[in-house]
């Protein structure tokens, strides 16, 4: 992945901006900081607070959804003005009855356990809390309610550096500023992702309150006596389906791909499993699915579809690096850009541990700009893309770590930053045989939670499940 050691003048590095004050952002802003080689890091936060999608907006802001929705925005999204002083005037995913899908003992910071007694899938506000008390030691690096409006290369004084302009939100003043380096951290899960069926656009122009998306989902009462059909069934379509289907007319109908690895009797026997949708008729308000089975007088399409990579401040770069929002390309370990690796993702992967993963990528993004560890060469970075890129049959899936991918990756770099640590706080963590035995019966113990139904909120512990480490 990179070799160990003191390399002396390949990177000079001193000013870092960090694009992000979710979870990826404050792993960063951690581990640069502790690296004491930079003289200047500063997190730009388009949000009110830190915690990135874990603020959670009560608001969904009634948006004016694109139908379809196949491609990556151009543009920053526009907040909405907010009704109360609360909001910010951007919509979280977060729903208001929302747990998390990781157990906390593996989920969190590796220096930062979560409060004692917490439910061993702890709600939502139990992690915004958490965040906003982690990124405390870090509020003078950050600023927030500025969006990040565009970032470019330039030439200045015979030295390269990043140009970033940002928007403060409050003020309605723009601010440039100088970099060496940039962490791009702020997210997957904003812009989202309806794919182009057949009908849909004219469907949505006759119906435009019935297709959403599972981002604007807030609460199960909004479905009340509705007929639903929810499009996707992984982790948040399993979740909304389930808590629709508590009040809505039943069955709701979950439209999926392929047979999902989510068992949707474990929690509801009022869901009923269907093929992709084929079309959408107008005149029936009906879609046909792919058996050919027609379902009219439809009230509500949930689309659990996903989201986009979106990078609308990258101007022209973005299209070379995810041209279609499906993934990015030009990636080094889906984290350094080859061309330029004074620029950085952070936790671009799907089906991870998102917190300890951001640690280790940000561990070893300080360790390499430091020049503590050294990069490949940059063919020897292309080969490797072309080594993930041959391993997937699709490109949209390049980015999946599923387990053990995401404990290999996690100890890998641990291996790399370690030597070189010169604290406790610069090494990330270490994934050893207990936590990978937990991470690889994750969804199960997810299962057995889901079947206590409102009892669950009272499990602290994994063996309060039945799990116990051998």
């Amino acid at each position: 992945m990179g070799s160990v050691g003191n390399v002396d003048g390949d990177f000079k590095i001193d000013r870092i901006a960090i694009i992000g004050a979710g979870a990826a952002g404050l792993a960063a802003a951690t581990y640069l900081s502790s690296e004491e080689r930079f003289s200047h890091i500063e997190v730009f936060e388009q949000r009110s607070s830190a915690g990135g999608t874990w603020n959670y907006s009560p608001e969904k802001g009634a948006p004016n959804v694109t139908v379809p929705k196949s491609t990556p925005d151009d543009s920053n999204e526009t907040p909405y003005k907010p009704a109360s002083s609360d909001g910010d005037g951007f919509v979280s995913p977060l729903y208001r009855d929302l747990d998390t899908n990781i157990p906390h003992s593996l989920m969190n910071f590796s220096s930062h356990p979560f409060p004692a007694g917490s439910s061993l899938f702890p709600s939502r506000d139990v992690v915004t809390e958490y965040l906003h008390h982690y990124a405390e030691s870090l509020k003078p690096l950050i600023h927030y309610n500025t969006q990040v409006q565009s970032l470019t290369k330039i030439t200045t004084d015979g030295k390269e550096c990043w140009k970033l302009e940002a928007l403060n939100l409050k003020m309605n003043e723009i601010r440039t500023s100088l970099y060496d380096a940039v962490v791009v951290a702020n997210g997957h899960y904003s812009d989202i992702f309806i794919p182009d069926i057949k009908g849909i656009k004219e469907f949505h122009e006759q119906y435009p309150e019935v297709i959403s998306h599972s981002k604007y989902y807030a609460q199960p009462e909004d479905f009340k006596d509705k007929k639903v059909v929810v499009v996707g069934f992984s982790a948040s379509g399993l979740d909304v389906s389930v808590q629709i289907a508590q009040i809505c007319q039943h069955p709701v109908l979950v439209s999926e791909r392929k047979p999902s690895s989510l068992d949707p009797s474990e929690t509801s026997t009022n869901l009923r499993m269907m093929p992709t949708i084929e079309e959408f008729l107008i005149d029936q308000r009906a879609v046909r699915f792919s058996n050919g089975h027609i379902e009219t007088d439809i009230n509500s399409v949930i689309f659990c579809t996903g989201y986009h990579y979106s990078f609308p401040f990258l101007g022209p770069l973005r299209e070379s690096l995810t041209p279609d929002g499906s993934h990015v390309r030009h990636l080094y370990q889906h984290l350094f850009y080859i061309d330029d690796p004074t620029l950085a993702f952070v936790a671009l992967p799907k089906r991870i541990v998102p917190f300890p993963f951001s640690e280790a990528q940000s561990a070893y993004i300080a360790r390499v700009w430091a020049n503590r560890v050294q990069l490949p060469t940059k063919d020897a970075m292309r080969k490797w893309e072309a080594g993930l890129i041959a391993s997937f049959p699709e490109m949209s899936r390049i980015h999946e770590m599923k387990y053990p991918k995401d404990a290999n990756y996690i100890n890998e770099l641990y291996e790399i930053c370690k030597p070189t640590a010169s604290s406790k706080t610069l090494i990330p963590p270490q994934w050893g045989e207990e936590a990978c035995y937990y991470r690889q019966h994750m969804a199960d113990i997810k299962s057995a939670s889901r079947k206590l139904g409102a009892a669950r909120k009272f499990v602290k512990t994994l063996s309060d499940l039945g799990f116990q480490y051998p």
